[in-house]
């Protein structure tokens, strides 16, 4: 039966191989697909698609092109400058990436942490930041995966949280990110991400065009959280993405532990090691570790109510 030339086509389904080739080609992934299904957000599926086909592209940028190593290397420094100011014994990067930024953070930092925490929604990503941390041997980091509105962290277990354009593409969703992120905060939330009420034009308009977040501080004051500092970084990699500053101060818990417990990003209940994988004895879920990865999306949970008492 022919179509009604009025019918609307169906859309064929797209494969994880044919993303790839779309990226292989220089496609914007998430334009791609907000364009494909018409929509201004960017779902969190595309989200971990595209930064985890970029995976390695951070890693060969720090340590193959010299103006991007300058660059890197002076944000990592304007970075620490604003956490040196601040207290805690804790430090954890949301949306680690590659661990370029914060390894270059950390190496600058007047005073280490007791304990270095980062998660990112890809694994691919955090096997990269693995490795580039080896750079590194002073450094002693804690990398697992993780989702920014399920983080698989207790209430109040990190001193200092930031993030450097982590938060950027959900747009839509500045509310439970910031909400998600003062919950693990014990002292200080600091965040680094394109700003649309500071920046220029350009910004503004890259910012639109990509779907990516807007209005953090008047969010943040909606939910009645206390904002110490707010401005336009005087140290940008480009003009057209602007990055501004913003720092949360939260009245600090009881004494967090050092290093943090890691947590069921479903229930929030302490995760327990079991034959080298993390099992959750709320949701009777097991999560697996991955060279050496927790894999802590709330996806990533296999229901295994008998995984303790079995023989491996």
């Amino acid at each position: 039966m022919k179509k009604s030339p009025d019918e609307p086509a169906v859309k064929e389904p797209l494969t994880v191989r044919n993303i790839r080739e779309l990226y292989d080609q220089g496609v914007n992934i998430m334009g791609f697909c907000r364009d494909r299904e018409g929509v201004t957000q960017n779902s969190l599926d595309t989200i971990l698609l595209s930064y985890d086909l970029q995976s390695g592209s951070y890693t060969r940028a720090a340590l193959e092109d010299a103006e991007y190593r300058r660059n890197l290397e002076h944000y990592a420094g304007v970075i620490a400058g604003v956490l040196d100011d601040l207290e805690g014994e804790t430090l954890l990067e949301v949306g680690v990436g590659e661990a370029t930024t914060f390894c270059h953070v950390l190496s600058r930092l007047r005073r280490m942490p007791s304990a270095a925490l980062g998660f990112d929604l890809s694994w691919s990503r955090v096997v990269c930041a693995q490795k580039y941390a080896g750079r590194f041997p002073e450094l002693k980091l804690q990398l697992f995966t993780g989702d920014l509105f399920a983080a698989p962290l207790p209430d109040s277990s990190v001193d200092v949280v930031f993030t450097s354009h982590s938060i950027e593409p959900n747009h839509g969703r500045e509310r439970e990110a910031l909400q998600e992120l003062y919950r693990i905060t014990r002292r200080w939330l600091v965040l680094f991400e394109p700003t649309y009420e500071l920046g220029n034009d350009a910004t503004r308009k890259r910012i639109e065009e990509h779907g990516y977040i807007r209005n953090l501080p008047a969010i943040a004051r909606e939910l009645g959280y206390r904002i110490t500092r707010h401005e336009l970084l005087d140290s940008t990699w480009s003009p057209q993405n602007q990055t501004g500053l913003m720092v949360i101060a939260k009245e600090p818990a009881a004494s967090a532990a050092s290093p943090p417990a890691l947590a069921c990003p479903i229930c929030k209940a302490p995760l327990d090691k079991v034959r080298g994988h993390c099992f959750c004895g709320n949701c009777l879920k097991v999560f697996p570790v991955l060279d050496g990865i927790p894999c802590l999306l709330p996806a990533n949970g296999i229901l295994a109510s008998k995984y303790p008492e079995a023989v491996s």
